[in-house]
């Protein structure tokens, strides 16, 4: 169907003339369709309705998406945020100058280190089994995730790794976001006394504004290895114990093996 555009305003939520004859370019009308029998967008992962300001279908990424409303169209903000594909992940505001920056350096810090431990795992798993360099690396590796391990353990290790990597480098083109929210989000959401929280399989991390930039000496861990824990629930790996628990050290090698601390410990040691 044919997109007619003249110089006509659009309104915030993208609503037409009924007939649907004018309208001005815009990112709406260059990333959808305009059906005008229907008075809707097709954005090719749901419709969008203007005069409702809002999808019809749910969002296909669920609770990812960082909105408790699976409908709404850019958290009812569409003049400071775009939604062009349906499935643009909102940054809520809430977040300084100063904390973008720390949170910017964080990732990078957290990248890096990640991408150090996946070398130094792959390299060792190149050389072999019988050289200086896989021994050195298998005994960091089982210093954390405990014996007995397996070059396919590592190597699995190394893989996640690397997809963290990409997760804490995406610009938001691969749907990762970090969202700035406040105690009392996090308290109604039950984890009162934590500094972020990260979607496991999900592509968000929260982060609690009013705990996360605390000292180190403070919470226990720095930024970059709290980021890093948190992108590893996004890569799905779904236990919780954290290094200064009792608990941590009595894992078993299976259950470390699916723990985001240690995978911080070991990224760490590198």
């Amino acid at each position: 169907m044919e997109v007619v555009r003249t110089g006509r305003e659009w309104s915030e939520l993208g609503s037409r003339d009924i007939d649907g004859k004018a309208e001005r370019p815009s990112e709406r009308a260059q990333m959808s369709q305009w059906i005008p029998e229907l008075g809707i967008y097709d954005y090719r992962h749901r419709m969008y309705h203007p005069q409702l300001g809002r999808f019809l279908q749910t969002d296909p990424t669920g609770f990812d998406a960082g909105d408790m409303n699976l409908f709404r169209y850019c958290g009812d903000d569409p003049v400071d945020h775009t939604d062009p594909m349906g499935l643009y992940k909102i940054i809520e505001k809430g977040l300084t100058p100063d904390q973008i920056k720390q949170l910017e350096e964080g990732q990078k810090t957290a990248a890096d280190k990640l991408e150090k431990g996946a070398s130094a795992v792959e390299n060792g798993l190149k050389a072999g089994e019988d050289s200086n360099e896989f021994k050195a690396v298998k005994k960091d590796f089982e210093g954390v995730f405990h014996k007995p391990i397996t070059t396919a353990d590592m190597a699995k290790y190394a893989k996640d790794a690397r997809d963290m990597v990409t997760k804490l480098r995406d610009d938001g083109k691969k749907g990762y976001f970090i969202v700035g929210k406040n105690q009392d989000y996090f308290a109604k959401h039950k984890l009162p006394h934590h500094p972020a929280a990260g979607v496991i399989g999900g592509k968000q991390i929260f982060i609690n504004t009013d705990l996360a930039f605390k000292p180190e000496t403070e919470l226990g861990f720095s930024l970059p290895w709290m980021l890093g824990h948190e992108a590893a629930h996004n890569q799905g790996i779904p236990l919780d114990y954290y290094r200064n628990d009792p608990t941590y050290k009595t894992l078993s090698s299976q259950q470390a093996l699916q723990n985001a601390d240690s995978y911080m410990d070991f990224t760490f040691r590198q």
